[in-house]
C-alpha cells in the first residue's frame, strides 16, 4: 500500500500547463494510433481488391485466348471434316486415308493430336493410345461441347471438334494441342 502513494507523487505535476501538454500529447498520440490502424486497413483493403482485378482480368484475357484458339483449331477441323473423301472415308471405315488426312491436318494445323470420335465413342487416328476414353468425349461432344481440355497421356492439351456429318452426324473430328509449360509461360507474359 505505501508504493501507491508513492506512484501518486511520481505523476503528479507541478504545474497546469505541464498537465495540459501531457493532456494533449496523449490524445494526440491516441488520435495518431486511430488514424494509423485506419490507413493501414484501407491500404490493406486497397491491395486486396487492386490484385482481385488485376486476376479477374488475367482470367478474362486468358478465357478469350483459349477461345480464339479453339476457333482457329474448329475452323482447321471444319475445313477437313466437310471434305467429302473425308467424309466417305469415316462413313466406310477406310483408317488408311483417315490416318493420311489426319497427319496432314495435324502438320498443317501444329497440332499434337487429330483424331476421329464416332458416335460410340471408337477413335480412330494420331496418339489413340494416349487419348481419354472415347465414351466420355463422345458424352462431352454428343451433348454439344465443341471445345475443351482434355488429357492426352499426362498432359493437358486444348480440343477442339467439328461434327462430321453425311447429313447425319457420324462422329467428330478433334484437333488437341498441348498445354505444356512453354505454352503456359508464353500466356503469362500476356498477364498484367
Amino acid at each position: 500500500m505505501k508504493q501507491l502513494p508513492a506512484l501518486k507523487t511520481r505523476f503528479r505535476f507541478r504545474s497546469l500547463k505541464m498537465r495540459i501538454a501531457v493532456i494533449y500529447a496523449a490524445l494526440f498520440a491516441a488520435v495518431l494510433a486511430v488514424v494509423v490502424l485506419m490507413a493501414g486497413n484501407g491500404i490493406a483493403r486497397f491491395g486486396e481488391e487492386s490484385a482481385s482485378r488485376d486476376l479477374t482480368s488475367n482470367a478474362r484475357v486468358f478465357d478469350e485466348i483459349i477461345e480464339l484458339r479453339a476457333q482457329q483449331m474448329r475452323g482447321s477441323a471444319d475445313v477437313l471434316s466437310r471434305d467429302f473423301g473425308f467424309r466417305e472415308a469415316v462413313a466406310t471405315a477406310d483408317e488408311p486415308t483417315i490416318d493420311s488426312a489426319l497427319v496432314s491436318l495435324r502438320e498443317r494445323s501444329r497440332s499434337h493430336a487429330a483424331f476421329v470420335v464416332g458416335l460410340a465413342g471408337v477413335r480412330v487416328g494420331s496418339a489413340a493410345a494416349a487419348l481419354p476414353p472415347g465414351a466420355e468425349l463422345c458424352d462431352a461432344l454428343d451433348s454439344g461441347r465443341e471445345h475443351g481440355i482434355i488429357q492426352i497421356g499426362d498432359k493437358l492439351a486444348l480440343a477442339a471438334a467439328s461434327p462430321i456429318e453425311v447429313p447425319d452426324t457420324i462422329g467428330w473430328l478433334v484437333l488437341a494441342q498441348p498445354l505444356d509449360t512453354a505454352e503456359m509461360r508464353g500466356l503469362s507474359k500476356l498477364a498484367a
